[in-house]
């Protein structure tokens, strides 16, 4: 089983903290080990959202569970394989 945060539209500077604190609340209220962004809504990202999925999948891996970003477009699938040299966010196809 997974639990599953729909993401919604543009994730930049201004959106990002709220971003993170949602991510966050899923990871601190599931009993479930997959936490499961669906990004399929996100037209757009800057790096402030990568840093927000970073601090996110930090959290989630330090309470225990596994946190997947679903359905990126490219765009977004693209920052987020630059900026993450180390391949530590799990994405599905």
């Amino acid at each position: 089983m997974q639990v599953t945060y729909q993401a919604l539209t543009e994730i930049d500077i201004a959106t990002a903290p709220a971003f993170r604190e949602a991510m966050f609340e899923m990871i601190d209220w599931t009993d479930e080990p997959a936490v499961v962004i669906d990004c399929s809504a996100i037209t757009f990202m800057d790096s402030s959202a990568f840093h927000a999925l970073k601090d996110a999948n930090r959290h989630a891996i330090e309470h225990g569970h596994v946190l997947v970003l679903r359905g990126l477009r490219t765009n977004c699938l693209r920052l987020v394989r630059i900026c993450d040299r180390r391949n530590e966010i799990a994405i599905e196809s």
